[in-house]
């Protein structure tokens, strides 16, 4: 078997176990996996969080003339928060009950719309315009290895020049102090409260100052970077993922839930090939790796 059937092969694996997910009755705790999933108010207020941190740095005005393109969009879960920031919305989803739900809710709305997707490309009715913003959360932590490389070449395509993509990654802590290890499915079952502070891989040039405001192409942060040498002493308090989530029903897990955990150079690889400047990758303790980067 070739490694575009083993490709092809895991992303209708994916589209199959997360349209299980769309239809049970745990659904929107597989889409949002933190503290508070069944609460409107927490539901919310996570969405709202989750928004200000992928959209920090972006300027008001970058914002409210950019077209965004979410790989993953679940039932639009972030859709409202980003409205209230951007001129339009497209997302893709690979489980068609996810899709038809995002409708469901977003009937109103009519900058928003929403496509299935094969998992791997980007559908040819989203294809119709070029995306200032493109953006992946709580999705790419689920995907193998490939799958997700597939799935960030194909969102840059459809990126703009000057335009900003931005993902999430499952990252594996690894420096001298502390051995690789690979999270529990606890720590890293959701993008939670983004709130703990990062490590950065960035150019020795880079400044570490607050980005200016304006800066449409400015990475996300949250906090002081820490040196790889600190990373085991950053605070484990501060939450990432919920503590205390467990699946309502585990059956709809199982072992293949989580996807590739990826190292801070594999994050920088999925770049490769791509005219790509002003990259950064974050990594949030204990589990999770941000990633930004500007279309040249």
């Amino acid at each position: 078997m070739s490694r575009d059937d083993d490709v092809g092969h895991e992303a209708e694996r994916l589209k199959n176990e997360w349209e299980d997910r769309a239809r049970s009755e745990a659904r929107d705790f597989f889409v949002a996996s933190h503290e508070g999933w069944d609460d409107e108010r927490r539901w919310a207020a996570q969405a709202t969080q989750d928004v200000a941190f992928i959209t920090t740095g972006l300027s008001p005005g970058f914002l409210a003339e950019a077209d965004v393109l979410a790989l993953g969009c679940g039932v639009g879960r972030l859709v409202p928060e980003l409205l209230a920031r951007t001129r339009s919305y497209t997302g893709l989803d690979v489980a068609p009950s996810m899709v038809a739900e995002a409708r469901r809710r977003l009937a109103g709305e009519p900058r928003a719309r929403f496509f299935e997707s094969d998992g791997l490309g980007v559908p040819a009715g989203a294809c119709d315009r070029h995306y200032a913003l493109v953006i992946s959360v709580a999705v790419l932590i689920h995907c193998p290895r490939d799958v997700a490389r597939a799935l960030v070449h194909a969102g840059w395509e459809r990126l703009a020049p000057g335009g900003v993509l931005r993902f999430q990654l499952l990252g594996l802590p690894a420096d001298d102090e502390q051995p690789s290890r690979v999270p529990s499915d606890r720590e890293a079952s959701g993008p939670g409260p983004i709130v703990a502070t990062p490590t950065a891989t960035t150019p020795a040039t880079e400044s570490h100052a607050d980005p200016p405001a304006g800066d449409a192409t400015a990475p996300p942060r949250s906090g002081a970077p820490v040196d790889d040498a600190d990373r085991s002493r950053a605070d484990p308090s501060r939450p990432v993922g919920p503590d205390d989530v467990a699946a309502p029903d585990p059956s709809l897990a199982g072992e293949r839930y989580m996807g590739h955990w990826f190292t801070e150079q594999e994050a920088r690889d999925l770049l490769a090939g791509l005219d790509a400047r002003d990259v950064l990758v974050v990594h949030v303790p204990p589990c999770h790796i941000y990633v930004s980067a500007t279309r040249g």
